[in-house]
């Protein structure tokens, strides 16, 4: 019988937790690729046309931003930003690349929550958390018509969110069945639901959700790594704004501590139970 930690991953909560890990991982892979190919286009078509066309390229030094051309994008991305009152991070983006023909993601980076130390690593839609990729959804113009906002709120809120901070990494059947939900309706939106990608996506969470998990270790090591991601993407968020107290940073520190020690446990148990089965 198992006993200690090893009883707690055993727990029908915990494996709803993995298994809800599991499909926002599948929805996020399923919605890159379009996404991808949609920011490319529209940055396409804005180096293509005023005010955008035709910019030298920036001439700023070190963190100043006020040479003429990051004067004109800056104004350009204010006005496009679907927020009334928009908050960009602009330190999230390389404004050197602003026009370059490989600029788009680092455009895409102005819609997103601030990234902090991560936001070199952060390249394309692969390299973008299921939350970075909601907000571009969200506030970005780069796709017309838009995706249903009520569905991006639902997904972040009631789905990412409420998963990533679950005190003990455990979820209800009501709660897995309404994430689900959730994540179905994002990918049966108008706007993805043709894209062959997310079709497949679409039958891998069907299969995922009829059938559960096969297998429980590898796909909680997923889950871990998916969480950490997450984690240290509020982190990087929380810092920002002054409302937020220490001692909710440290909570925050303090669950990315644990999630470490985690992760190592369940990749040591999951090497030891392979090394078994090949005994």
């Amino acid at each position: 019988m198992a006993t200690g930690w090893t009883a707690e991953l055993d727990k029908k909560e915990h494996k709803n937790w993995v298994m809800v890990g599991c499909a926002l991982n599948i929805t996020k892979n399923g919605i890159t690729p379009l996404i991808q190919r949609q920011m490319e286009a529209w940055y396409q078509s804005l180096i293509s046309s005023p005010p955008l066309h035709s910019l030298p390229p920036c001439t700023c030094a070190g963190h100043s931003s006020k040479c003429a051309t990051c004067t004109t994008w800056k104004k350009e991305l204010e006005r496009l930003h679907k927020s009334l009152r928009p908050k960009i991070c602009w330190n999230n983006s390389d404004r050197q690349q602003w026009g370059s023909p490989a600029g788009a993601w680092e455009i895409a980076k102005v819609f997103m929550p601030t990234l902090g130390t991560r936001k070199g690593d952060i390249i394309d839609a692969n390299t973008t958390d299921i939350g970075g990729l909601l907000n571009v959804l969200e506030w970005c113009p780069f796709i017309h018509p838009s995706v249903n906002r009520a569905v991006l709120s639902e997904v972040r809120d009631k789905g990412r969110n409420h998963w990533a901070h679950s005190p003990k990494q455990e979820l209800k059947d009501a709660d897995v069945n309404t994430i689900f939900g959730h994540l179905n309706s994002l990918l049966s939106d108008p706007v993805f639901k043709a894209d062959k990608a997310v079709q497949e996506s679409s039958k891998n969470l069907q299969d995922l959700f009829l059938h559960r998990l096969v297998n429980v270790r590898e796909s909680e090591v997923e889950a871990l790594h998916l969480l950490r991601q997450s984690l240290v993407a509020d982190v990087t968020e929380v810092k920002t704004r002054s409302s937020i107290s220490k001692e909710k940073i440290a909570e925050l520190r303090d669950q990315l501590a644990e999630l470490d020690t985690e992760v190592h446990a369940a990749r040591s148990d999951l090497g030891k139970g392979q090394n078994d089965l090949l005994e």
